[in-house]
């Protein structure tokens, strides 16, 4: 079989991916009912990690530092309105904070005039700067 007839049929994995699959099942060889439930916690949505994979993500979180204390110019505002002004400082406008919140657009102004009010900004210009200038966004994010 040509080469691209058998990319289109595979998806364009090629060979070498249904050559590694093949192999992963056999060097994984199972007894069919750990298989079965296997296929079922899949189908089902969710995913199997390998405790070997387990014990590395739990040992990387483990060594991260605690998150920072928030910066003392920000203080008075809350968590949300902490996302709200990352968000805006990215330049987001009001829609896209709904949008990338889950929040209706009328809630997102909302957060945006709470934020102008308890930093005492005269526009979102100003938050930008405040963003900024409190560490939440920077220049290379």
């Amino acid at each position: 079989m040509p080469t691209a007839a058998r990319r289109e049929r595979d998806g364009g994995r090629g060979p070498r991916s249904d050559q590694a699959a093949r192999q992963l099942i056999v060097a994984g060889q199972r007894p069919a009912a750990v298989l079965a439930r296997q296929i079922r916690v899949v189908a089902a949505g969710d995913a199997l990690i390998v405790p070997g994979v387990t014990r590395r993500l739990i040992a990387e979180f483990a060594r991260r530092p605690e998150p920072a204390p928030p910066p003392a110019g920000l203080t008075g505002i809350t968590d949300r309105e902490r996302q709200v002004l990352t968000l805006v400082g990215r330049g987001l406008s009001n829609a896209e904070l709904a949008a990338e919140l889950h929040i209706s657009p009328g809630t997102a102004k909302t957060h945006v005039a709470s934020l102008l009010a308890k930093l005492g900004a005269r526009d979102r210009v100003q938050l930008v700067i405040l963003a900024y200038e409190n560490g939440l966004v920077s220049p290379s994010r």
